[in-house]
């Protein structure tokens, strides 16, 4: 297989620098292929400005690049799908069409045995009492495309909200989801290399805030040897049945040691962060190793990680530097609500010590 040294981010926000991070440190030139000169991504590393709607201009900003990967789901899939006839691009357009929609990647799952949450495709002409009638209140709708950290979604707890999810409902297509009464949210994120090579991180922990992650613990407390062969099957059903190549996520919701499906993402994840402080090998180094044909590294957890996203606000750095254990990762973003602008992850291999910092954090975010 040829020697990949030289690869495409399409997208230029945090992941495609913390690809380029890794990759600078491996041997690998990261090149964020994006609209803004100033984002994140581009602060680090070699930018170059493309149309995504174009191929051309993709296909011309990338002409001496070994291959394409993408740091996001939010790209033109017909865009990608052309630019995949003439030039390497991992993971493959048809799972970025899947990620897309939600009704067509909970089909998808669906199809392949695989448990979600029940759902209801929603034309705009629906009967919502038909709806609540077979769902249930509450149920939330969802748009089928362009939802991400909470966005696109409403909850409709009583003819009262039908008023307002109508009005959604006519504005873009949607489904609908049964309320998952969850014990907790834990996500898989895993990468698959050249010839089927496997590899899964350990299930992580996921705390949201109004939708969107604020918190991961890895590994996960209370993971039995079942839970994690059923999130790793699922994981590796997906990836096969797609022909995957890179970093797969899979989002579940668990429920008396069983998991359901909630969303699959088809990149990098912020659930994975904890990887660069707490794993033997990054996920952002393992996406790069996959996607070039290098051997996978090591996913094993080293000791205990806990991450911390920076939403809407930076905390106090002086508090955050003060205290041991603690990594600072920041994005280089100005500050608007809800935007990501950094994380940090504590990490030790001797919980113990690891615990009172754990408890400063908890006051400090609360």
């Amino acid at each position: 297989m040829p020697d990949f040294n030289k690869v495409g981010i399409l997208g230029d926000g945090q992941l495609a620098r913390m690809l380029a991070m890794d990759g600078h440190r491996i041997g690998i030139q990261c090149v964020v292929l994006g609209h803004d000169e100033r984002s994140s991504g581009a602060q680090v590393t070699e930018f170059r400005k493309v149309d995504y709607a174009d191929p051309q201009s993709i296909l011309q900003a990338s002409h001496d690049l070994d291959l394409l990967s993408y740091e996001m789901e939010h790209l033109p899939y017909a865009s990608l799908l052309e630019v995949s006839k003439h030039k390497t691009l991992h993971p493959a357009p048809e799972a970025l069409r899947l990620a897309q929609d939600r009704l067509l990647e909970k089909q998808f799952v669906q199809s392949l045995g695989i448990p979600v949450v029940p759902f209801m495709e929603l034309p705009s002409t629906v009967s919502l009492v038909e709806v609540a009638e077979e769902l249930h209140f509450p149920f939330l709708i969802k748009t089928r495309t362009a939802g991400y950290d909470g966005k696109g979604q409403l909850w409709v707890r009583s003819e009262a909200d039908f008023e307002q999810a109508q009005a959604l409902l006519i504005s873009r297509p949607c489904i609908a989801e049964a309320k998952c009464e969850f014990d907790r949210e834990v996500s898989l994120v895993m990468v698959r290399g050249v010839n089927d090579q496997l590899a899964w991180y350990p299930l992580v922990e996921n705390v949201h805030r109004e939708g969107i992650l604020f918190r991961s613990e890895a590994p996960a407390p209370k993971v039995s040897e079942a839970l994690f062969a059923s999130a790793s099957s699922y994981a590796t059903k997906i990836a096969k049945h797609l022909d995957y190549r890179g970093v797969l996520t899979i989002e579940f919701f668990e429920k008396n040691g069983e998991l359901c499906v909630n969303e699959i993402a088809p990149r990098v994840h912020n659930s994975g962060h904890w990887t660069l402080e707490g794993a033997g090998c990054s996920q952002f180094e393992n996406h790069l190793r996959a996607i070039c044909g290098r051997s996978l590294g090591s996913c094993e957890a080293v000791g205990k990680s806990v991450m911390f996203n920076f939403l809407g606000q930076m905390p106090p750095l002086n508090e955050l530097f003060s205290l041991p254990f603690v990594r600072l990762h920041r994005y280089g973003k100005e500050q608007a609500p809800k935007r990501k602008l950094g994380h940090l992850t504590a990490h030790h291999c001797n919980v113990d010590l690891l615990s009172p910092v754990l408890a400063k954090l908890e006051k400090i975010f609360s």
